[in-house]
């Protein structure tokens, strides 16, 4: 299901909502979602999605900057406590909040075991996503249909969510989902447990106003989706760590008929590459990459090839 949250009129309550297709057109009070999402990536990036025809998303906990994760956890931990000295005079309430605010640790470090995310863009030529995922010499944005990427994240029980930015979105949608959780029959001894899937999609869809050029969406596992399918992750080297991943398959699955496999043409949702910021004539890496598609048994002729419009300076 691919969400986002939106302000309710003027009380500017966030809820989570599921976009279908009808409704994004009739939608006035978002903006216009975009066709193409740019997953920016090295040539080796690229070589191993266009191969397999498969993304990897890597365990929350292993992204570039932890501050993606801490953001959350402080506003979260200070919106709570603002939450407790506003309510001096209910014990019930105050206990609950208090139990939330020490929970959140916890959230991150087991909670956080079981989810898993892919990065994408709206934007096709950034020179801060070339700089943070492209190399030196040269790096790529894979432009995928948004629509299949959707599709895709339904079919296999993940999620294409689009992140929001700042603060003071952060603390209007986690009040209004604490205050509904208070509001509930809700058991002294667990009240982290009855809303913790809600308090979930802060802590992927909600960054600090610093990555607002990024115009991110990501495609994110539930909290839940590992430990309930009894799924192991596969694990790659990344610097000085080693990092769980999830194969993310980009396709569907192949047909098959009396435990046999029919050849089938791929529909690869890949509608666009960008050839970022080089040392190279375009046409060179244009025509490169048009054979490369050709190798990876993909149709050039359904792929637009284009070139980043940045000056390439040598590092």
């Amino acid at each position: 299901m691919e969400t986002r949250w939106k302000c309710s009129g003027k009380s500017h309550v966030f809820r989570r909502q599921a976009h279908l297709s009808g409704s994004e057109r009739g939608n006035t009070m978002t903006q216009r979602l975009p066709k193409i999402l740019y997953h920016y990536t090295t040539a080796a990036g690229m070589h191993g999605i266009l191969k397999s025809k498969e993304i990897w998303t890597s365990h929350v906990l292993s992204l570039n900057d932890y501050a993606e994760i801490s953001y959350p956890a402080r506003t979260m931990k200070k919106t709570i406590e603002e939450m407790i000295s506003r309510r001096s005079n209910s014990s019930t309430h105050r206990k609950r909040l208090t139990m939330m605010r020490d929970g959140i640790s916890f959230f991150i470090q087991w909670e956080f075991a079981n989810h898993y995310v892919a990065c994408f863009s709206s934007e096709r030529d950034s020179l801060g996503q070339w700089r943070g995922y492209g190399d030196q010499r040269c790096g790529f944005a894979l432009g995928f249909c948004r629509k299949e990427l959707k599709r895709l994240a339904e079919q296999n029980k993940f999620e294409l969510s689009q992140c929001e930015y700042g603060e003071a979105q952060l603390k209007r949608a986690l009040t209004d989902v604490i205050e509904k959780a208070l509001r509930r029959q809700v058991s002294d001894s667990n009240p982290w447990g009855l809303f913790k899937h809600e308090l979930a999609p802060l802590f992927s869809n909600f960054k600090g106003l610093g990555f607002k050029d990024e115009k991110e969406y990501r495609l994110s596992s539930p909290f839940i989706f590992f430990a309930r399918h009894g799924l192991v992750p596969d694990v790659m080297p990344k610097g000085s760590m080693v990092v769980p991943i999830h194969k993310f398959l980009l396709t569907d699955p192949p047909m098959k008929d009396r435990g046999a496999s029919i050849p089938y043409e791929i529909d690869f949702p890949l509608k666009e590459i960008v050839i970022g910021p080089n040392p190279h004539p375009d046409n060179h890496m244009k025509s490169l990459v048009k054979t490369a598609c050709q190798a990876y048994g993909l149709r050039p002729d359904s792929i637009k090839i284009t070139c980043s419009d940045i000056t390439y300076r040598s590092r």
